[in-house]
Formats: C-alpha cells, structure tokens, sequence
C-alpha cells in the first residue's frame, strides 16, 4: 500500500487565510493557538512543496514537536533546573533517530518562534 504523499494539490489545506477570523477575541490562550496554527500551516505547506512525507506523518510529528516543546523545551518548565549564565534554559534539539528529519525541523521552529515572541515581549517592557 503507497502512503499518500503530501503534494502541492494539498495547499489549499492549510491555507487558513480565507477561512475564519478569530481576532475578535483578545485572551492569550486565542492569540497563541492562533500562531501555532499559523506555524503549522507554514510547516505544512514548506512539506507539500517538497513532496516526499506522507500526509499522516505530518500530523503525528507536528504533535510530538507539540508536547516535546511544551514538555521539556519552554522556559515555564519549573523541574529544569539546567540553565546558561543568562539564565535561559540550555536548549539543544537532536534528532538522533530521523527517518525524514521532519521533528527536529517542528522543534526548531517553535523553539525559534518562542524565541521571537519573548525577545519581542522583553523588548516592549519598561
């Protein structure tokens, strides 16, 4: 049985931007599904253009990339006790079992964009 690859005929299946709008609500939990769902759709449509992983394993890794980051990779995880002189927590992704590679990609780009979004928050504070 042929797993079915993702392809550029599958774009327009994470294209949200014609879809709803859910700005009308101003709570943080909103606005951060709604950027993992925007990174999401980034990561997904950077897969169909490159046309080699089934569609079903884009699904599951993007779920592991999910509880791995939130588990072990965010600054708001209290048993991490591991720290650099700045006191940021010591992050270092390896994928050391990749079929495809396609986790430690999903890792680095929620780790890059958290990065972002607390370099951003750090930068507006007084």
């Amino acid at each position: 049985m042929q797993k079915k690859k993702l392809s550029r005929r599958h774009l327009h299946l994470f294209d949200r931007t014609n879809g709803t709008d859910n700005t009308s609500v101003d709570d943080d939990s909103s606005n951060d599904n709604n950027i993992k769902d925007d990174l999401f759709d980034q990561f997904s449509t950077s897969v169909c253009h490159a046309g080699v992983v089934a569609r079903k394993e884009v699904f599951e890794t993007w779920a592991s990339a999910l509880h791995i980051h939130y588990t072990f990779l965010t600054d708001d995880n209290p048993t991490d006790s591991s720290s650099s002189s700045s006191g940021r927590p010591i992050k270092r992704i390896v994928d050391v079992a990749s079929g495809h590679g396609l986790l430690a990609w999903a890792l680095l780009l929620l780790s890059d964009e958290e990065e972002r979004r607390s370099s951003n928050n750090n930068s507006n504070t007084p």
